[in-house]
């Protein structure tokens, strides 16, 4: 019975590992093509022609659209989301999160924290 369950947990291991290195080399042919895909339907044009930077240096962070990141505010708010860019007027980063897209204010971030680099591995 035992061994069962552990040849099932394996399979479903070797599965999950196969599944997310093929998201990752996706996202990696995305890349090289200059493509970003973002599963979010409430992203409009207008909100994308807003970005005029997609790699950047915040801090010691780098960051380029489709990293998921997480931010304290200063105001103790707590903030996660994709990174679609720096608007342009080079003061806000445009964060795509469940509520929709939100224009965060640089000098509002008390702490970054970069959850996943997109088309990278671990």
């Amino acid at each position: 019975m035992v061994d069962y369950v552990l040849r099932i947990a394996g399979i479903i291991w070797i599965g999950s590992m196969t599944g997310y290195i093929y998201i990752v080399l996706r996202e990696k042919i995305y890349l090289k093509n200059n493509m970003i895909y973002l599963d979010y339907k409430n992203v409009d044009p207008e909100q994308i022609k807003e970005v005029k930077i997609k790699h950047f240096k915040l801090g010691h962070h780098e960051l380029m659209a489709g990293d998921e990141i997480k931010v304290k505010l200063k105001s103790s708010k707590s903030i996660k989301g994709t990174v679609l860019g720096l608007a342009k007027d080079k003061k806000t980063i445009l964060l795509m999160g469940s509520q929709g897209v939100r224009n965060l204010e640089i000098h509002a971030i008390e702490k970054l924290k970069v959850a996943s680099k997109y088309g990278k591995f671990f």
